[in-house]
C-alpha cells in the first residue's frame, strides 16, 4: 500500500517548496490601511499595495527601491515574525507537493490567563495531486509578495494557552490529574472505518488534555508510574516507556520530536463537534474522524464508567505563543473489545512480568 506523508513545516517563505515561476504582482487595488501596515518594509520601498487578482485570489505587495535579494527576502520574514506573522506549510515531502498552507497573524490578548488571538489565511489545493500552485511567498525582481486573503487581518478567533481555573471535565480517571496543572478540555474522538459498502467499525476514545509548565520530564515521571500500575493490574508485560505512537495503543512518550506544538496543534485539539472526513481513492484508507463534546449535568462532564487507560503522550510547546508550556493528552478507552485486544497484546509480550 502506498503511503502519503504528510508533515506541518515551520518554514522561512525561501524554502523552494513549488518549481513554478512566481508571478509578478497585478490587479485591483484595494484600500486596506491597516493590513497594509502590517506589511510595511524596514528597506527603503516605494509602496505597499493589497490586490485583487484576476483569479479572486488577494495579494500584499511591496515594491522594493532595487531588486529584492535573497537576505533582504530572509530579513523581511524576520521583520515580520515580529509582528505575529508567520507562515505554515503542510507538505506532503515523498512527493515534495505542497497540499495546503496558511500565514497567520497572531497577536497577544492577556497575560493572565494566557490568551491569544490569530487570523490566518488558508489555502488548500483543489488537486491533491498537484498542490498548490505557488508558494505562499515569494520574491521576483523589485517585488515580494504575500498570499492572504479578503478575511486575514480582519477576523480572529481565540485560544487559551493557559487558564486561570481548570475546565468541567473531572481529572482523568484512574491515573488523575498533574498537580502542576490545568485541565484544558475532554471530548469523545470516534474513528469510522470503511465506507457504505464496506463493514464500519467505530472506536470511542476520550482525550483529556492538560497543560502545565512544569519540565516535560517531571510529567513523564508522574504518569509513567501510573501506567505501570495500570499495566500490573491487568497482568500486562514489559513495554518500551520511551517509545510510542499515534499507531500504538499503549504507553508515554514525549512527542515533541515528531510534532512541533503551534498554534495549528491547538487548533486541532480544541475545535470540537466537527468531522473531517480523510477519504483517498485507489489504495487509499476511507476513514472519519468526529470530535464530539462530552454531555455535562450541573456544569460538570459525564465520564462513562468501565473504561481504561493505556496511553499518555505529552506535547512540548514549541513557537513564541507555545514555548515554555507542556500539554499532556491521556487517552481513556471505553470500547470492551479495544480494551480486552489492547489486554491481550500487550501480555504476550513476554511472561507478564511487570518492569
Amino acid at each position: 500500500m502506498l503511503l502519503c506523508v504528510i508533515f506541518l513545516v515551520f518554514t522561512s517563505p525561501s524554502c523552494d517548496i513549488r518549481k513554478n515561476r512566481a508571478p509578478i504582482p497585478a490587479g485591483v487595488e484595494i484600500n486596506d490601511p491597516s493590513v497594509e501596515k502590517l506589511f510595511i518594509p524596514e528597506f527603503p520601498h516605494e509602496w505597499v499595495k493589497i490586490l485583487d487578482q484576476q483569479n479572486g485570489e488577494r495579494v500584499v505587495a511591496v515594491k522594493a527601491k532595487q531588486k529584492v535579494s535573497v537576505d533582504m527576502f530572509q530579513l523581511y520574514y524576520k521583520t515580520l515574525e515580529k509582528r505575529g506573522i508567520s507562515l505554515k506549510y503542510d507538505l506532503d515531502t515523498k512527493h515534495d507537493i505542497l497540499m495546503s498552507g496558511k500565514v497567520l497573524l497572531v497577536r497577544e490578548l492577556s497575560k493572565k490567563p494566557y490568551v491569544i488571538e490569530y487570523s490566518e489565511a488558508f489555502h488548500k489545493a483543489k488537486d491533491i495531486a498537484v498542490g498548490l500552485p505557488h508558494k505562499l511567498a515569494w520574491k521576483v525582481g523589485d517585488y515580494i509578495v504575500y498570499w492572504i486573503d479578503k478575511d486575514f487581518g480582519k477576523t480572529f478567533k481565540q485560544i487559551t494557552i493557559y487558564p486561570d481555573n481548570n475546565s468541567p471535565c473531572p481529572p482523568p480517571p484512574l491515573i488523575g490529574q498533574y498537580p502542576q496543572s490545568k485541565s484544558v478540555c475532554c471530548y469523545n474522538l470516534k474513528k469510522i472505518v470503511g465506507d457504505e459498502r464496506t463493514k464500519t467499525e467505530i472506536t470511542n476514545t476520550i482525550h483529556f488534555l492538560l497543560v502545565s509548565k512544569d519540565p516535560p520530564e517531571k510529567l513523564f515521571a508522574f504518569y509513567r508510574e501510573r501506567l505501570i500500575e495500570r499495566f500490573r493490574v491487568h497482568g500486562m508485560g514489559k513495554y518500551d516507556w520511551n517509545r510510542t505512537s499515534a499507531h500504538v495503543d499503549a504507553g508515554i512518550e514525549i512527542m515533541s520530536k515528531y510534532i512541533k506544538v503551534g498554534i495549528s496543534w491547538l487548533e486541532w485539539e480544541l475545535e470540537h463537534n466537527r468531522t473531517i472526513d480523510s477519504s483517498r481513492k485507489g489504495t487509499y484508507s476511507i476513514y472519519k474522524y468526529i470530535w464530539e463534546d462530552l454531555k455535562q449535568e450541573k456544569g460538570r462532564v459525564l465520564i462513562p464508567n468501565g473504561g481504561e487507560v493505556f496511553k499518555v503522550e505529552i506535547y512540548r510547546g514549541s513557537e513564541k505563543w507555545t514555548e515554555g508550556f507542556n500539554w499532556i493528552k491521556v487517552y481513556y478507552e471505553t470500547d470492551a473489545e479495544k480494551i480486552q485486544k489492547i489486554i491481550k497484546d500487550y501480555s504476550e509480550k513476554d511472561d507478564g512480568k511487570p518492569n
